[in-house]
Parts: structure tokens; sequence; C-alpha cells
């Protein structure tokens, strides 16, 4: 069933013929759901097993998750299995954002491994990314100048402000080591919070606190030392032309594709453009003055000859 699911994953993408680097992000995610949470739809078969054995169940599932989540690990076992089996697994490796400054809220990410930096920008941030409909990050260049707020890691959430107080992300948020996150959409999670005040009070304290760290960080930009549960912070200067270079030099190593920004790609095209012209320029000097020239024969015209070799 696994293999199924997937060829049906494939031949979606073959029908709608996307571009390669996107459909190989959609298969690693995909391949990444099915390794993860298996090809079983866990709320149906929780919908009829009692409560006690369907609590017995998402605790034995998602052990790792609840053990290193405070947030999980201290709520109600009602919450718990209202919410776990409606988490989507993603991965996110490293340079990769999972949201930017000033995008609207739409998850809720329970990271699972990995770190992520909390940066807020200092002068005018980019504003215009969101994220895909399945919780996953986008990829944009960041702002050229931040501030890091600190990092996150395995049993911290994000994009509670967002859900709970802004709508929109204050802060962009950046995996530095490869993470293993979880997201549940945000409307599914207001509906159960709306049955679950004490948990949605708390959720609403750990928003609050994480909002007054990034005001401290903003009026102490240049400070060396904030207070807070997440560390200190410093000031840091992020070139997009170095961030452009590096990721045009993954995508070649990669994928063997020259990014459309990247210098070589002038000088293809600059190479191109000259065979073209003289392709027309030769074929119409041949034409025109009768020249031939054997097939595999070397030219013995400099001009006109040329044409024979390319």
């Amino acid at each position: 069933m696994h293999n199924e699911k997937m060829d049906a994953i494939k031949e979606y993408l073959y029908d709608r013929q996307y571009p390669p680097i996107l459909s190989a992000q959609v298969k690693k995610h995909f391949k990444n759901v099915f390794t993860a949470e298996g090809i079983f739809d866990m709320i149906a078969i929780l919908e009829t097993l009692p409560a006690s054995t369907a609590v017995d169940l998402v605790c034995t599932s998602y052990k790792d998750l609840i053990y290193k989540t405070p947030f999980l690990r201290h709520a109600n076992c009602d919450f718990v299995v209202s919410i776990v089996p409606s988490l989507f697994p993603c991965m996110a490796n490293d340079g990769e954002f999972i949201f930017f400054e000033g995008s609207v809220g739409t998850h809720l990410y329970f990271i699972n491994s990995g770190v992520v930096s909390i940066v807020i920008a200092a002068l005018d941030a980019c504003t215009c990314c969101q994220s895909d409909p399945d919780g996953r990050f986008a990829m944009k260049v960041p702002p050229s100048i931040g501030i890091s707020c600190g990092s996150r890691g395995a049993g911290q959430l994000l994009g509670e402000i967002a859900i709970m107080l802004t709508f929109t992300n204050p802060m962009s948020a950046c995996v530095m080591n490869r993470a293993g996150l979880y997201s549940m959409k945000k409307e599914a999670l207001v509906a159960t919070l709306a049955r679950h005040e004490n948990t949605r009070d708390e959720l609403l304290r750990a928003a609050c606190r994480m909002r007054q760290h990034i005001s401290r960080c903003l009026k102490f930009e240049r400070s060396k030392l904030v207070s807070g549960e997440i560390s200190g912070y410093e000031f840091v200067e992020v070139s997009s032309s170095t961030l452009e270079m590096s990721s045009s030099a993954k995508l070649w190593r990669d994928h063997a594709i020259i990014h459309p920004e990247m210098p070589v790609k002038m000088v293809w095209d600059a190479l191109i453009c000259f065979l073209i012209i003289y392709s027309i320029v030769a074929i119409t000097y041949t034409l025109s003055f009768g020249v031939e020239e054997p097939v595999c024969s070397w030219p013995s015209s400099g001009w006109a000859g040329l044409s024979c070799v390319w």
C-alpha cells in the first residue's frame, strides 16, 4: 500500500508537469509522512475504540513527541488524544525557513528534533511569503539585516504568537540543524482549544512570554544580554548575495542545474547567443556563395568551414 500511494503521488506530479525540484520536494515530503506515520488513518481507528484504549494507543504511538514536549506532557489526556493524531510530520533542512516575519500564522509547530533559530528584522523585513497548504515551509531570501533572538529545540513550540495573539508572525524561523517537526492547522487547533480552557490559557501565556521576549530584543537590539527564557541574542548581518550564491551552488551540486542568477548563466547565455548568430550568418554565407565542404573533412575555409565543425 505504501508503494501504491507513492506511485499515485508520482503520477500526479508527472501529469501536472511540475518543475523537477518542486516535484522532488513533494515526493520527499510524502515519503517522510508515510514513513513516520504509516498509511493508516489513525483518527478513524481511534473513533471506534473505547476512550481508555484510545488514550493508551496515542500515548504509545507518539510517546517520544509527548515526552519531549512539556506542553503536551502536562496537558489533559482528552486534549492530547484530540490533537496528536491530527499532526502532520515534516522535515526541514539547514537554512530553510519554516515561516517568515509578517506571514499569516496558519499552523502551530511542535519541534521533535533539531534546532530552529528565531530571527526578527532590524530594518524593513520581507513580508510577502506564505506557508504551503499542508504546513510546509517556504523558501525565500531573508532580509539582509536581522537580530537573532536565540533558538528553539526539541520539545518547544513555534507559531503560537500568530495563532493566539497577533494573527501574523512577528519573527522568522530558520532551521539551524536539520529539524523534524509536527504541524497542526490553526482551525483544528482553535476548535480543540475551545473545549479545553486550561490548555488554551497555558498556550496563551506561552505566546505572551515569547512576544515579550521579542519586544525586549527590539528595544535593546544592540545589547548582548537580554533577559528571558530564550538565550541572549546578537546582531547579525546576512548578505543576500551570499545566500543566493550558496543556494545556487547547492542547486548545481545536488541537481546539476544552473541557477538563473549565477554568473556562469550569463556566460552560457552569451555563448549560446553567439553560436546562434554565427550559425545564421555562416549558413547564409554558404548558401549564397555556393561554398561546399565535405561532411567529415577539416574546413578549408576559415569562415564557412567552421559551420561544419559546429
